[in-house]
């Protein structure tokens, strides 16, 4: 008998998966709540996005990977593609391949894949598989709004470096676009009047991705704005989620997500700094992997941090702590007809929205929403 059987999970799965989660991740994952792990690994068609190895003597789950299924928008065409999550084999069973062997029945439902976040020394593992990986990480920009963000910079240990890349806050206040009236608060039922595209590579931002990315699991709890446009379309969106920097009581503002035409960028910007500021949070930031709206950050006076400098900012905040920057991006297709070797940052569009890269991490974090 075959010591392991590696294949798609399914719902009857997931005591299983929770008990291996909280042996990966530990007990107060939250991936250890079964209502988290089905949202999450959802595939949108009765099953989880999900391969597990079991081990066939003691029938547990011993290693992951997970996958979140989408579309990817690339040159006027829409794939079916995947974000790699959540991948881990139990330390007691590493060097037995189990990793190689997840990821190649991965790739077998999702021939074009890809994985955000990841170390460089991570690289080479996908590598082999064919990945081309972008020669740059993901980029910060960095409005900052209060003179307390020197409680934030010293705490993590930056000070010093965050006082020279930096832009520190002058005594006026924010400058007001004259029209803001065509901004307006999404809700769940506007989610069909969104039409959002765009030129360069990015994962879809149709009405079905967004809600389930916003509205169908309870937390973490998001704000959606946009532009109207022409028959009452939105084709601009900002998503934002107000952070407490804990163990201070200090909040800033995160931009998840930003899209669109260039004009309504700049009027959302100056909309979401605004409201950033007069609700008293320290900072506002957007992350991403991409170059299409590099001018108009700069227009609203943000400051761009790049490869390590993002580091003097806090990329963890319950606690707050300064985290490498491990924002690579690796993607790979079957496709015959489509090269990805000699991609840029000036040809895709990566921000939070994507991946897994704006989640709950705790347990505790479900009930500590701001």
């Amino acid at each position: 008998m075959e010591e392991f059987t590696i294949r798609f999970a399914d719902y009857r799965d997931l005591e299983r998966l929770s008990v291996f989660f909280g042996r990966a991740y530990g007990s107060d994952s939250v991936f250890c709540d079964l209502a988290f792990v089905k949202w999450f690994l959802d595939d949108h068609a009765g099953s989880l996005g999900s391969v597990v190895a079991i081990d066939n003597q003691s029938e547990e789950i011993v290693g992951h990977y997970g996958f979140l299924q989408t579309k990817l928008q690339i040159a006027g065409r829409s794939l079916d593609f995947g974000w790699g999550v959540s991948a881990y084999t139990l330390d007691s069973y590493r060097g037995k391949k189990l990793g190689k062997k997840l990821l190649e029945l991965v790739l077998q439902r999702c021939p074009t894949f890809g994985v955000f976040g990841f170390s460089e020394k991570t690289a080479h593992f996908y590598a082999k598989f064919g990945f081309s990986v972008l020669p740059t990480r993901a980029r910060t920009y960095v409005k900052v709004l209060s003179e307390k963000m020197s409680e934030i910079t010293t705490y993590i240990g930056k000070e010093e470096d965050a006082n020279s890349l930096l832009f520190l806050p002058t005594d006026e206040p924010i400058k007001k676009l004259k029209d803001l009236s065509a901004v307006i608060a999404l809700s769940e039922s506007d989610l069909p009047r969104c039409d959002i595209s765009s030129e360069v590579m990015h994962a879809g931002r149709n009405p079905e991705n967004l809600r389930w990315r916003y509205f169908d699991f309870p937390e973490p709890k998001y704000e959606l704005f946009g532009v109207k446009g022409d028959n009452d379309k939105v084709s601009t969106y900002i998503a934002l989620r107000q952070v407490q920097l804990k163990p201070t009581q200090l909040t800033a503002t995160r931009i998840i997500d930003i899209f669109g035409e260039p004009k309504d960028v700049e009027t959302l910007l100056n909309f979401a700094a605004q409201r950033s500021e007069e609700r008293g949070d320290v900072y506002i930031d957007f992350s991403v992997v991409g170059t299409s709206l590099e001018s108009s950050f700069s227009k609203e006076g943000f400051c761009c941090l790049v490869e390590g400098q993002m580091e003097v900012i806090p990329q963890r905040v319950s606690p707050m702590q300064a985290k490498r920057n491990n924002e690579y991006i690796g993607l790979v297709s079957k496709e015959k007809d489509l090269d990805l070797s000699s991609l840029s940052e000036d040809d895709v569009f990566f921000t939070r929205f994507d991946s897994d890269r704006d989640r709950l991490v705790k347990l505790s974090d479900l009930t500590a929403e701001i």
